[in-house]
């Protein structure tokens, strides 16, 4: 679905990603993990179209992001959404959970002829009561937020997320429960996700490959499993190494949800 082909990104003069490469397919299920500063949250922004780059090029379905056609950067806007690390700001405050859902379902009803949900079906398949739909989003826990936001993604059509942090601002019982509705998403929708999270753990349960990014570099891509247990480069097993141990409550909440919590 996506390309990176040795892509550099630069704010004024300073250079901030250099010569990347990504291949992301429409079910992968990919990490970009590394220290505050590393690269991640640009690169996030170039693939969703909001930051150009400066060498290198991007494609969608093998298309150039910079030269799309007006109906393909539809169905690219369409089909990969982002699901950001606070809901409560990406959502409008201003709406009800049933207005935002109904705009994302009008924008598909646009562009298909018919929405593949209902609001309440959407809801559902977030794991959120019907009865939620007409509050707004500050009336809302952390976690109803990111159940929103994703169920506004499903109903624009998306295939692929592009996830900020989105379990950062949760609790850890919460967190737990977001992830298994990715999973079982992934799983039921043929969704492919791309993450940024400094929590490894939730890298660990959600990403079956992973990226390394330092200084605006990839420096390892491998298996995340692989990644995370026989890292070939320091600076992963430091990265790894950093992650703070997950109290004995923790791994309890996180295993009633079958999540694999890393060691």
């Amino acid at each position: 679905m996506f390309e990176a082909r040795g892509i550099g990104i630069s704010y004024g003069r300073k250079q901030v990603v250099h010569n990347v490469d990504l291949t992301l397919g429409a079910k992968d299920t990919v990490g970009l993990i590394g220290e505050s500063g590393s690269g991640k949250t640009t690169i996030l922004r170039a693939l969703l179209g909001l930051v150009p780059v400066s060498s290198g090029e991007l494609l969608f379905e093998g298309e150039p992001l910079d030269t799309m056609s007006r109906v393909s950067r539809r169905r690219f806007r369409a089909s990969v959404q982002p699901v950001f690390q606070d809901g409560n700001e990406a959502l409008n405050p201003r709406f009800s959970v049933d207005t935002i859902l109904r705009e994302g379902l009008a924008a598909r009803s646009r562009e298909t002829g018919a929405p593949d949900y209902t609001v309440a079906e959407l809801l559902e398949q977030v794991g959120l009561d019907a009865s939620l739909r007409g509050q707004r989003p500050h009336e809302l826990s952390g976690g109803q937020r990111q159940r929103v936001s994703i169920a506004r993604a499903l109903a624009v059509g998306a295939r692929y997320l592009v996830l900020d942090e989105p379990t950062s601002a949760l609790d850890v019982s919460v967190q737990g429960k977001v992830i298994a509705l990715l999973q079982r998403l992934a799983a039921e929708n043929d969704l492919g996700y791309l993450l940024i999270s400094h929590n490894l753990g939730v890298v660990r349960a959600l990403c079956a490959e992973s990226y390394v990014l330092r200084q605006g570099r990839v420096v390892e891509h491998a298996p995340t499993e692989r990644l995370l247990t026989e890292p070939a480069e320091e600076y992963t097993r430091r990265l790894r190494d950093s992650m703070p141990q997950f109290p004995e409550q923790i791994t309890r909440i996180w295993q009633a949800e079958g999540l694999r919590v890393a060691e």
